[in-house]
């Protein structure tokens, strides 16, 4: 086979290559989770006043989510699909990655519920899992708790509540699209964050989900 010939064939392949590959770069693509779809990146919006936002990346990369169920006389009952999404470079693929990685990057929760929840229950299930599950502890944690529980109100079938952890220590609630609350404190999200990642962590099977990229999940071309 001559040079030139081989040079004929090996053009279109090239193109082809640079087609699929291009092609799979641009195409962005949603997990599945319980009906939800998350977006394995989205925007910033929630910026910390007072802060050089051009220090900050303005992309959230998708890292892991799970499903929040409850127990009730035998049966289980699925209450929210929780996103995590951080703005660093790297998979966090445990605790230690991610209480490191708060010190450099802004972070975000999304909880979507699966139904409709009462004000009374809102606070409730707050409470109840704070008190259940963090670890870590200060002198005003009570305060900057009960702030916490006060920022959300009832939730409608399929409304999404929002923490966002910026690594300036401030981390800004919000309640189905309206922020509704701000917390200036590292020891507050270093509390928070033990409530997923640390020893009484919520459930087993969400703290791995967070930290999993979606592994298992079905995913989908947005």
């Amino acid at each position: 086979m001559s040079l030139s010939f081989r040079f004929v064939l090996l053009v279109p392949l090239l193109t082809i290559l640079n087609f699929v590959k291009t092609s799979t770069a641009m195409e962005p693509y949603t997990v599945t989770l319980e009906g939800i779809c998350l977006p394995v990146e989205k925007d910033l919006q929630h910026h910390p006043e007072n802060e050089n936002t051009n220090s900050l990346s303005s992309k959230m990369r998708f890292n892991g989510a799970g499903v929040r169920s409850i127990n009730i006389f035998g049966w289980d009952f699925k209450v929210y699909v929780a996103g995590f999404y951080h703005a660093g470079p790297d998979l966090l693929r445990s605790t230690d990655d991610v209480y490191e990685a708060i010190q450099q990057h802004p972070m975000q929760f999304d909880f979507t519920f699966l139904r409709t929840v009462p004000q009374s229950k809102v606070t409730e299930a707050w409470e109840r899992q704070l008190d259940h599950s963090v670890d870590y502890h200060y002198e005003q944690y009570e305060r900057d708790r009960d702030a916490f529980v006060s920022s959300f109100g009832p939730i409608s079938h399929s409304g999404t509540v929002s923490v966002v952890l910026h690594p300036c220590g401030r981390t800004i609630l919000v309640d189905q699209g309206t922020p509704k609350n701000v917390i200036q404190s590292r020891d507050f999200q270093r509390s928070f964050l033990s409530m997923w990642f640390g020893e009484k962590a919520v459930h087993q099977d969400l703290k791995e989900g967070l930290l999993s990229r979606g592994s298992g999940m079905e995913k989908r071309v947005a």
